[in-house]
């Protein structure tokens, strides 16, 4: 099997057609090699200005760009941080404050019922005696009571 070229492919002549190819077809053919051949360089010339356009000129402007943009990006990174330091400090300080409150309030209530205790044993006695008493009261009211019901019982 006869073996191509890469870059033309060639055509075989029909079986009636045995003579070789003319000067004018290989100058053709030719020319339309070097044109190929001048196209490419002149894509391979416009890729080279590209790249060196981009390393010269579009690289730094985007490594300024990004450098005045990171510390911007800095600055408001650390104003963030800042503030959220002190809404923490404030938060810690609310925390402390109700701590401290709700203990002082605890040992209070603590206070008020060890008072509360002490008294009863006092106002356990005031009650045991006002208890006494009335029953001493309904003691004679029920004699009284009792007395006069049987001078009515004797009719």
């Amino acid at each position: 099997m006869p073996r191509k070229s890469s870059h033309v492919s060639e055509r075989k002549s029909p079986a009636f057609c045995t003579t070789k190819p003319s000067k004018i077809f290989l100058k053709r053919r030719r020319y339309g090699r070097e044109k190929r051949g001048l196209r490419e360089m002149r894509v391979l010339e416009n890729l080279k200005n590209m790249i060196c356009e981009t390393s010269e000129h579009t690289l730094p402007k985007c490594g300024d760009a990004m450098e005045s943009n990171l510390k911007d990006v800095l600055q408001r990174l650390q104003a963030a941080n800042d503030s959220v330091c002190r809404l923490q400090q404030r938060e810690q300080e609310r925390r402390k404050m109700y701590n401290d409150h709700l203990v002082a309030s605890e040992k209070q209530h603590q206070l008020q019922w060890e008072a509360f205790m002490k008294e009863q044993p006092h106002r356990r006695a005031e009650v045991d005696a006002e208890h006494q008493t009335a029953m001493a009261r309904l003691k004679e009211h029920y004699t009284k009571m009792e007395k006069d019901l049987a001078k009515f019982s004797t009719f």
